[in-house]
């Protein structure tokens, strides 16, 4: 080979220049530790974004880098659903290279200004995502798993007390049919962007939403907030029927609306198992009889005056809870109880097989006994078959002006 052959020219790097680029690439692969692959996709286009712009400035030809620019900023629009920040520092780098294309910069000042910007705007994201991924680690500390067995033995203690194997009693048409309509609607509370989605996106899909927080992940993502897991109950129902007499048809709306709000499926949280339950708020009623709205004498207008928890499982013969606030679950250890009276026993045995409701009416008063059944996402945490009687509602409805009693 001859020796005036070209020869390979390799740049040299003086020790403080390495020790800044491996400072700028620790930094730059920091955050990657929570926000991983696509914050590198998206720090690599932004990089290849300023390098193409940096080296298409010329002095005195620097608008063919603000066409450099506008060119990566219709590839960021193309992507701007997938890798959002990028978006956010190629229209940002766009902006700088119109301002600066009449000033006749240096190149190294051009780079350093382009820089500033992609650092600064990078700056930003990142405080605001690890604002974000701090909040959501809270969060799951917050609503941490635990488990539900504890609070559900009472169910085991009355397998013991009964016959396990007797066979499960065959269900009307009638009930089959409002427990497919009930599930229907507990689906929906549970569907996504529930408050059980967020606390299953806190526990099993935190990495992606800490991607989604700082504005790596897909824009159109649906990210855990604190309102969707701290919201307030929306639920609640009207204690009062209206009309010259409550027809069927009214009370058993009434019923429907009192059930779907004690057990409301928004408050059950994230279920893994009955072992595993994060955010879990016991049943309950979101409003209570302060809340109600009465309007003592209009004839054409029935109050619900009382409405008590029978519990079938937690004693040897069912009993029935009272208090002058509306049932909730995580109170009852503390409340009194009394026995069935004569129409509550009665209407049970009606309860367990072919009704929802059983009403005796009075020429002022209606005393109904309605059921609380297990749905198919009930069952994820009780024992027993779909259509499980669990409990039921006592309730007293007088005519406006009345007074209740118990019989």
């Amino acid at each position: 080979m001859s020796s005036n052959a070209a020869r390979v020219s390799w740049p040299r790097f003086d020790l403080k220049t390495l020790l800044l680029a491996f400072a700028a690439v620790a930094i730059l692969l920091t955050p990657a530790h929570w926000f991983g692959v696509p914050y590198l996709v998206s720090v690599g286009f932004s990089s290849a974004l300023v390098v193409g712009c940096i080296t298409a400035y010329g002095q005195d030809h620097s608008w063919p880098a603000f066409g450099v620019a506008m060119l990566w900023l219709v590839f960021a629009v193309v992507l701007s659903m997938i890798v959002m920040v990028f978006f956010g520092h190629a229209f940002f780098n766009a902006v700088a290279c119109l301002l600066l294309a009449p000033c006749k910069l240096r190149r190294k000042n051009y780079a350093r200004v382009l820089i500033a910007v992609g650092v600064g705007f990078y700056a930003i994201t990142l405080w605001h995502g690890a604002a974000r991924v701090r909040e959501l680690l809270a969060y799951k500390a917050k609503f941490p798993v635990v488990s539900l067995e504890e609070r559900l033995a009472f169910e085991k203690d009355d397998l013991s007390r009964h016959d396990s194997t007797a066979g499960a009693v065959p269900l009307s048409p009638a009930i089959l049919a409002n427990l497919s309509q009930q599930e229907e609607f507990v689906h929906g509370e549970l569907g996504y962007g529930s408050r059980s989605w967020a606390l299953r996106e806190l526990h099993e899909n935190i990495h992606q939403q800490f991607v989604g927080a700082a504005g790596f992940g897909i824009a159109r993502m649906m990210y855990v907030s604190p309102w969707s897991m701290e919201r307030e109950r929306s639920l609640g129902f009207e204690s009062q029927i209206r009309g010259p007499e409550p027809f069927a048809d009214k009370l058993d709306s009434t019923h429907q609306a009192a059930s779907l709000d004690f057990v409301n499926a928004s408050q059950w949280g994230y279920l893994r198992s009955p072992q595993a339950v994060a955010g879990f708020e016991p049943h309950g009623f979101a409003s209570n009889r302060e809340d109600w709205n009465e309007e003592p004498g209009l004839a054409d207008r029935w109050q619900v005056t009382r409405l008590e928890l029978v519990s079938l499982l937690r004693h040897d013969e069912p009993r029935v809870y009272i208090s002058d606030r509306l049932p909730q679950m995580a109170a009852l250890a503390g409340l009194e109880h009394r026995p069935l009276n004569a129409f509550e026993k009665s209407a049970l045995t009606k309860l367990k097989t072919t009704e929802l409701i059983v009403i005796n009416r009075k020429p002022t008063r209606i005393e109904m006994l309605g059921a609380i059944r297990a749905g198919t996402n009930c069952l994820e945490c009780h024992e027993g078959a779909r259509g499980k009687l669990l409990g039921a509602f006592s309730y007293s409805i007088q005519q406006s002006g009345e007074e209740d009693s118990i019989d």
